[in-house]
């Protein structure tokens, strides 16, 4: 259950401090899990305080428990999962959960439940080139061999169409090209070794260029840090 992404601001948040068992409206967010696996002919609980379920228990059925002041501060973006069917558990009929967790600010470094990514790759910026114009039919089939948009085709006056590099940057590096006797001579393609692109996914809870911008701050510190360290050996 610590696994499931929380929809909240955590700039609006403090770490906790050592020691803390109380929870504290300014490090955490209080969730409440009652749920019931329903039997034959189970009607809905009269007192509304447990929700009956057929079989599974899904991230849906987490209620926000506002605690100090939070209620006002959150009253427009209440903390909630980032995807409301994420399975938690499976009941049998009479068994139930009763719960309360506590979400907790923390870095990835002490564990991976609180990194806000879920993936990051890069990779070097494609390279291709024509090493002559290529024109017509040659065209039409360099242009298929490619992710689309890779190549564009222009109008020409005398050969109808002329072919051009548009945006190597979608392309997914296929060397198909190279099998094609009237064109592997005519196209050359590589990586920039010192062009990077980064592709950085979010679990959800913090919107991605959000993301990115922090990591360069931290990196920043981080340098600002050891220069001046270096500065005073």
């Amino acid at each position: 259950i610590g696994l499931i992404p929380i929809v909240a601001d955590p700039t609006q948040f403090s770490f906790p401090t050592s020691g803390e068992t109380e929870a504290n409206p300014d490090s955490t967010i209080v969730f409440e899990l009652k749920v019931n696996g329903a039997k034959a002919g189970d009607k809905d609980i009269a007192d509304g305080s447990a929700v009956l379920v057929d079989r599974n228990v899904y991230s849906k059925h987490l209620k926000w428990i506002p605690i100090g002041n939070q209620k006002d501060i959150f009253v427009n973006n209440p903390p909630r999962p980032v995807h409301s069917d994420i399975l938690i558990a499976k009941l049998l009929p009479g068994q139930e959960i009763d719960l309360r967790a506590h979400c907790m600010k923390g870095i990835g470094q002490d564990h991976a439940k609180f990194s806000p990514v879920a993936t990051a790759a890069y990779r070097m910026m494609p390279s291709i080139k024509l090493k002559e114009r290529i024109y017509g039919d040659n065209a039409r089939k360099l242009q298929t061999y490619f992710t689309p948009g890779v190549i564009k085709l222009i109008p020409n006056n005398i050969h109808e169409v002329e072919a051009i590099v548009d945006d190597t940057i979608i392309d997914s590096m296929s060397f198909n090209v190279t099998r094609d006797k009237d064109l592997k001579d005519l196209v050359e393609i590589g990586r920039i070794p010192n062009h990077f692109i980064f592709k950085v996914e979010s679990t959800g809870c913090v919107a991605s260029d959000v993301l990115v911008r922090s990591a360069f701050n931290v990196l920043i510190n981080k340098c600002d840090k050891y220069l001046k360290i270096t500065q005073n050996i």
